[in-house]
């Protein structure tokens, strides 16, 4: 974590005064250091009698010197104290009202020249440390042990209590408190030398108990969105009670219309109410300096489609730096806008089309045939949220991206937006339902158009149709639109409780054919970092495999965790690979004792064929699969890793072997698919080569799916293959719902383990052979 940098050394700078500290006795006195830290950081100044350390202190010095250690910053609305014109500390009186740290005495006055008490620079402090959002949390030291903390006055209580417990102010001999004795000026040196030792305090809020829960909460205004030279206001509501990965609807208002008065309307605040009954969360974003959207795109107005883009990107990153950052489910992110906002929406989203899961226009008004034509051939991200990469490459122009749109009262005047979706869409007129007079649905996705006339509220909008559908990557251009799953029915079984001492979640999926009279097999998918379970399980389709073969699968969710070395806000996280180094103080063996507890539970519940277990998981997930691999070699037949290459960094935990098959995307964005000498995926596959005895002169490349897979496999002598490296052409850093079937069709399901170990293909043991070490295979590293 970042953290703000306390009454640095760095203020002196701006300091226009200075001390030279006076030679010490050679009896040091108790307040030296104090002395030294205010000098030499310019906080305080000298009285004429040098440091003066037993003189009192009046209320215009304490304030000065918070003043001072803020480096003097300008003042824009003078004080309205009436007792400071002309004086010395005239700017920093108005800083500390303007900032909410000084209130007055008395009638609106200041008071400048008034001696403090220490129970009153205590409750100055505790207001200082509140504006510089400092953690004051303690140490949990009370002062009601203290000897005179009944006569402590009831307005001093809690900034006594907060310095005190803080470190910041200490006792008198006697075990008093001394509230109401005045301050000496060493007293307050020594208090704003303990007061610099305060951190900047968390910018969320996690709690240990609900791990889970979103740790930023609440309606966040005026949020700055740049693009290039260009900006954006945006307000933000995450409810409480979100949970990793959850979706986000993008909310674009009417002309004249700011994003924090639309937030404030009757509309804003039923929407407010969808995002706390679906845990969602929403971003309002108005038009250029809360005026109009430049709907005809003209080169003297903004770039709307570029701002709209760059908050659908801010929002997904968990980077503290942001104002609110917190786990957006990039699968399923959503826009709808009212009146300008409305065609705003139908066409700076259909620029961007590939970063929506749908959107819906509600009294748009009308989108210029013209306008639509100059979005339409320009090029997306054809990785929905993942990066630029491949945009040249893969060439997909906005035009041709299937999208789920509704019209609500927006298509009489807006024949052209229509026409332009239901061309994208590829669709046919289909029925009417309860919600639209006429519908049309894409010829090979999920996608629709709905057209209504009649007024929707928020929850309708979002429950009947935006909620409806996600869109993955995938290996079609532009994505893969589909329905969300719902994981309510009988066939899935969601886990959360305690294991080894942490709150954990897993759930499980059990095919129709499942009787629990014969033995099944077992598959075990994890998530990638942030993600969560139910989103590996929509992305992979794991189980529309298990339901077609008749095994049982398990989607396991790493635990949300803090760390102060990435930056981002605490988000779900397997300790595992080069993640572990995130949590040096924590067992690395964590989550192999989770999962490995996860698999004894899940076999002692359901028949699971012991000898046909198989782990796979993408990405932090991937990480996870190659340490279960060597951690607990012999639990499975064969694991799968996804999207990220990690050599073992320790012994594997037995000789069996293991067949592993590991898969990247040509444009993915946490691998890649070079093999040269040193690099991760050369060492990769020579530690797992080695482990199970290949002879790296056997490589074979094939390719699958059109060339659009190209495979490289290693077998023993018996041509078994037991080391694969798969690289997909044409797409990012996913798992996709093809690479579930093929991993099963191809590999899982050929591999089992006898009882001693053994490994057998297609019922047929394998031995181990001599591994066979070449570098034909990679190429030579290029010395620099």
């Amino acid at each position: 974590m970042n953290w703000r940098k306390p009454l640095t050394l760095a203020l002196a700078a701006a300091m226009t005064a200075s001390l030279t500290l006076p030679a010490l006795a050679a009896d040091t006195p108790w307040y030296a250091d104090a002395q030294a830290y205010v000098t030499e950081n310019g906080l305080m100044t000298s009285t004429g009698n040098g440091f003066d350390p037993d003189a009192t202190v009046t209320r215009a010095t304490v304030f000065q010197t918070l003043y001072n250690a803020e480096g003097k910053p300008a003042v824009e609305t003078p004080s309205t104290f009436t007792d400071v014109s002309g004086k010395w500390y005239a700017d920093a009186a108005a800083w500390a009202q303007a900032n909410g740290i000084a209130s007055g005495t008395g009638t609106n006055t200041f008071n400048g020249d008034q001696v403090v008490t220490r129970g009153e620079i205590a409750t100055i402090l505790a207001r200082y440390a509140e504006y510089k959002n400092l953690d004051t949390s303690g140490n949990g030291t009370s002062i009601t042990g203290m000897a005179d903390y009944s006569s402590v006055p009831s307005w001093a209580v809690d900034g006594m209590s907060l310095c005190f417990s803080n470190g910041v102010l200490s006792g008198k001999p006697g075990n008093l408190l001394a509230a109401s004795d005045t301050a000496t000026r060493a007293e307050l040196a020594t208090m704003l030398m303990n007061f610099s030792q305060l951190k900047e305090a968390k910018k969320y809020n996690f709690d240990p108990e609900h791990p889970y829960d979103g740790v930023m909460t609440g309606l966040f205004n005026n949020i700055t969105i740049t693009a290039g030279d260009e900006t954006g206001t945006a307000t933000y509501y995450l409810p409480e009670g979100m949970q990793p990965w959850t979706p986000a609807v993008i909310i674009l208002t009417p002309n004249n219309t700011t994003a924090a008065e639309f937030a404030e309307s009757e509309t804003g605040l039923a929407w407010r109410a969808v995002a706390d009954a679906n845990k969602i969360g929403l971003a309002f974003l108005e038009p250029a300096d809360g005026k109009t959207w430049n709907l005809t795109l003209s080169e003297d107005g903004r770039n709307d489609a570029d701002i709209l883009n760059q908050l659908y990107t801010t929002m997904r990153s968990k980077a503290l730096t942001n104002v609110a950052p917190f786990s957006m489910d990039k699968s399923h992110t959503t826009l709808v806008g009212y009146g300008e906002g409305g065609a705003a929406a139908l066409l700076f989203g259909g620029r961007y089309a590939t970063d929506f899961s749908g959107i819906c226009a509600v009294d748009a008004t009308e989108v210029s045939a013209e306008a639509l034509e100059t979005v339409g051939d320009q090029l997306v991200y054809p990785f929905p949220g993942d990066s630029t990469m491949g945009v040249e490459e893969m060439h997909i122009q906005a035009k041709t991206v299937d999208t789920p749109v509704w019209f609500v009262n927006s298509a009489d005047n807006n024949q052209a937006a229509l026409d332009y979706y239901i061309t994208a869409n590829d669709a046919t007129k289909g029925a009417a339902n309860d919600y639209a007079e006429t519908t049309y649905q894409a010829a090979d996705s999920d996608a629709r158009i709905w057209v209504s006339a009649k007024e929707q509220t928020p929850e309708t909008i979002y429950n009947a149709f935006l909620g409806t559908t996600k869109r993955f990557m995938a290996m079609q251009e532009g994505g893969r639109v589909s329905f969300a799953n719902d994981f309510t029915t009988s066939q899935w079984t969601i886990h959360e409780e305690e294991v080894n001492g942490e709150l954990r979640r897993w759930m499980t999926y059990v095919p129709s054919s499942y009787t629990g009279d014969e033995d099944v097999p077992l598959v075990l998918v994890m998530h990638g970092y942030t993600a969560s379970m139910y989103a590996i399980a929509e992305e992979s389709r794991w189980y529309d495999v298990a339901e077609e073969n008749g095994f049982i699968v398990v989607f396991a969710q790493a635990l949300v965790r803090e760390n102060e070395v990435n930056g981002n806000i605490p988000a779900t996280t397997w300790v595992a690979g080069s993640f572990g180094q995130m949590f040096p103080d924590l067992d690395q063996d964590v989550d192999v004792n989770f999962i490995n507890t996860v698999l004894d539970k899940t076999e002692a519940e359901y028949k699971i064929d012991t000898s046909r277990v198989y782990a796979t998981g993408h990405s932090n997930g991937s990480m996870m699969t190659w340490t279960m691999g060597v951690n607990s070699t012999d639990r499975f037949a064969a694991i799968a890793p996804v999207g990220y290459m990690t050599a073992p960094s320790e012994e594997f935990s037995s000789d069996s072997l293991l067949p592993t098959w590991a898969i990247v995307g040509e444009f993915d964005s946490a691998a890649n698919s070079e093999m040269v000498d040193g690099n991760t995926n050369v060492t990769t596959l020579e530690a797992w080569n080695e482990h199970n005895g290949v002879d790296e002169n056997t490589l074979t490349e094939s390719t699958q799916y059109d060339g659009k897979w190209e495979t490289m496999t290693f077998t023993n002598d018996e041509d078994v293959p037991l080391v694969r490296f798969t690289t997909v052409l044409g797409t990012p850093h996913v798992y996709l719902q093809e690479e579930s079937q093929t991993i099963w069709d191809e590999f899982f399901s050929k591999y089992s383990r006898g009882e001693d170990g053994t490994l057998y293909y297609e019922g047929k043991a394998v031995t181990a052979d001599t591994y066979v070490s070449s570098d034909d295979w990679y190429t030579a590293a290029t010395a620099e």
